[in-house]
């Protein structure tokens, strides 16, 4: 109309103008007075009993839906109330979380001039387990000869050991089972016909072949187990082999350890009578010369009494009582020569051998065994990476077998009667 022929242009332009401006203000007026909403509620936790606990101190996170924006963040007071006064009308996400406890997100609608209430609650979040399995490939050493099975040091100190004795865990080790007479039998042979080693040095029973020395488990540093022995350092062995190796002695400083100090007391018809067992071990370590020469000495002592429930409270029991002393001295000669002397008594004994509901204490003998082992060993690294070892070992094993009277041995339908009829008293020795 501003553009028609003849007509006041300029009059009839400031009209429309001044109309088009006179219903714009109105309409923006109208939509900057939308007035905010409101957002409040409270934080809780839930109780065993079905009750709720508020949480003061909660951070309360509010953020618009979709997040085109930054989010608000309030801390509810003391009741656990929180307030967000003025909240623009939409759609919102709403979380809270305190010291470690986490709450599902909530969405809520705001409307113009209106309070939205709501209640969270905090929960623990939920614990997530994954396991990965990933293969590895096992490189196979072509300088061995023979396959071993390890117990280190960390299996033998804090794997469960019910007399504390190295040999316990060997049947953790695959091939390894003890038999129905409890000696370890290795890789499918008698216990007679494997072997056992100790710092190389072979310590097995120069009669019957068994195990013949006890070591304090404190000094023991690895125990191996070798299924085809068919190196000659390993002796004239027709069964596996089993290694064991001490520790070396610190030429740093001393340390000490004290362990099973304590007595466990025996107790009969609800009555304290005696002692039950007594185990203390004792393992000293350090040098003598610092850097050059050290020791290790360790003792162990073993009182263990077993009752057989079926007999007399006073005459039930076998008794087990031992002493093992193991002493090393390590020498640094030089940067590549070493030595070392060994020292091992172990006296034992063994009351009431064989006590059962049909044998008593009197038709039951008695078992001592003496012994002691030393070594010296010699070691020598060239510049060209070889090893030369050299040693000498003496080991003296003593046996008796005795009985608690002279009267002739009655086995009877129920019982035993007599002193145990079989004596025996044997001296033995090696030296390699």
């Amino acid at each position: 109309m501003c553009g028609m022929p003849g007509g006041n242009l300029k009059g009839r332009c400031g009209t429309v103008l001044w109309t088009a401006l006179a219903l714009m203000f109105p309409l923006r007026g109208q939509s900057d007075s939308t007035p905010p909403g409101r957002l409040e509620g409270s934080v809780f936790t839930a109780e065993a009993g079905g009750g709720r606990a508020f949480v003061p101190g909660a951070r309360v996170h509010l953020h618009p839906l979709p997040a085109v924006s930054a989010g608000r963040e309030v801390v509810t007071d003391a009741l656990g109330r929180f307030v967000f006064p003025e909240v623009a009308p939409g759609r919102y996400s709403l979380s809270a979380d305190f010291s470690g406890l986490r709450s599902d997100a909530v969405e809520i609608a705001v409307k113009s001039g209106k309070t939205a209430e709501v209640e969270i609650e905090l929960k623990l979040p939920a614990v997530k387990e994954s396991v990965t399995v990933s293969a590895q490939t096992e490189a196979v050493d072509v300088t061995q000869t023979v396959s071993a099975g390890v117990l280190r040091e960390s299996e033998i100190t804090n794997a469960p050991n019910v007399n504390e004795r190295f040999e316990t865990l060997l049947p953790l080790l695959p091939g390894v089972v003890r038999g129905p007479d409890g000696l370890i039998n290795l890789k499918g042979g008698r216990a007679s016909q494997g072997g056992m080693l100790l710092n190389s040095a072979n310590v097995t029973d120069p009669v019957t072949g068994n195990t013949g020395v006890n070591l304090p488990i404190d000094v023991v540093s690895t125990v191996q187990v070798f299924s085809n022995p068919y190196d000659p350092e390993y002796g004239k062995l027709s069964g596996a082999v089993a290694t064991v190796d001490t520790r070396v002695s610190d030429f740093d400083k001393f340390r000490f350890r004290i362990q099973n100090f304590m007595p466990r007391f025996r107790k009969r018809d609800g009555t304290i009578m005696g002692i039950e067992s007594s185990t203390p071990r004792l393992l000293i370590t350090g040098p003598l010369k610092q850097g050059r020469l050290a020791l290790t000495q360790s003792f162990e002592y073993r009182y263990v009494r077993t009752p057989v429930e079926t007999l007399p409270p006073l005459q039930r029991d076998t008794g087990l009582e031992s002493f093992d002393s193991y002493t090393q001295v390590d020498l640094n000669l030089s940067e590549r020569q070493s030595a070392s002397f060994t020292l091992a008594f172990y006296p034992q004994k063994l009351a009431y051998y064989g006590l059962n509901s049909f044998t008593p204490q009197p038709a039951t003998p008695d078992l001592r065994q003496r012994g002691y082992f030393t070594s010296f060993s010699h070691r020598f690294a060239s510049t060209s990476g070889a090893l030369l070892a050299s040693q000498v070992s003496f080991k003296k094993f003593d046996f008796d077998v005795k009985a608690h009277s002279d009267e002739s041995y009655q086995l009877w339908v129920e019982t035993t009667t007599g002193g145990f009829f079989n004596r025996q008293n044997r001296d033995s020795g090696r030296i390699e």
